[in-house]
């Protein structure tokens, strides 16, 4: 049983979309201390974590924005120097497979390239907050909030 309440099989990947990022980096209730059982189970190498490009778009926004130059560092420090998550490109396959995303369930863009990053590198499950997303079934959506 993993952090999430969920089964995540030892050795199996789960894409981690923006929100959990958010989350654990800013300390939000009630999610900050299941999501750091959940990074200590990544980082026992119980799993993987993918992540896409976008993430890391979508979560230096607003310190940018508001030139929180500390969290925009702590960011960047947990998704591109983590040995034990993998940030992935979007690629040509990405894009195929989002817009046939986009095309089955409507996704809004941004959401169709995460879930397409998860199914072509292979994750079994995505964690989110995203209430939208429980529309694919293509793989096991996790709702943080939920849990």
């Amino acid at each position: 049983m993993s952090a999430t309440g969920h089964v995540i099989t030892p050795g199996s990947k789960a894409f981690c979309d923006t929100s959990p990022f958010i989350y654990f980096c800013e300390e939000r209730q009630p999610y900050v201390a299941k999501l750091q059982r959940l990074f200590d189970e990544n980082d026992r190498g119980e799993f993987q974590i993918i992540t896409s490009t976008l993430t890391l778009v979508e979560v230096l926004i607003l310190p940018l924005r508001e030139q929180a130059w500390g969290l925009a560092a702590e960011y960047q420090e947990i998704i591109i120097n983590s040995p034990f998550i993998l940030v992935m490109p979007m690629d040509v396959a990405i894009a195929r497979e989002a817009a046939r995303l986009r095309a089955r369930y409507r996704l809004q863009m941004p959401d169709a390239i995460q879930v397409a990053t998860a199914l072509v590198y292979g994750c079994s499950v995505f964690l989110t907050n995203d209430h939208q997303l429980a529309v694919v079934n293509e793989l096991k959506v996790i709702q943080l909030a939920d849990q």
